[in-house]
């Protein structure tokens, strides 16, 4: 009996998994963008909606305080800088984001296709 459990969970692979896997992509996407943007700018966009957020504009984007480097690198790795490396750090945390965010948009099938061209 468990053995038939089992075949006929492993069947059900084929029906939940694209979406699922469609669901990581646009959550991946979402989550990044929410380190280092506005949360108004994108609440309302999933899918290929996410193309219409221009990340890049400064009125989008978090202050530089808010943009999310993580605990341990605001409590500890910060004390031990100069406030100019900080600044400098940041500004480079921010442009990492907006060049993954890039390539994901550009990659990912989000929204059922196989790949969006930003």
């Amino acid at each position: 009996m468990i053995l038939v459990q089992l075949y006929f969970v492993q069947s059900l692979d084929d029906i939940f998994n694209p979406f699922l896997t469609l669901f990581q992509r646009e959550e991946l996407v979402h989550t990044l963008l929410l380190r280092f943007l506005k949360t108004s700018v994108i609440e309302q966009n999933t899918g290929k909606g996410l193309l219409s957020v221009d990340f890049s504009k400064t009125e989008n984007q978090l202050p530089l305080a808010r943009i999310e480097a993580g605990g341990p690198t605001r409590s500890i790795a910060f004390k031990k800088m100069e406030a100019e490396q900080q600044k400098t750090a940041v500004l480079h945390m921010r442009s990492f984001y907006q060049t993954t965010a890039k390539y994901l948009l550009n990659n990912l099938p989000l929204g059922g296709g196989d790949g969006i061209t930003v």
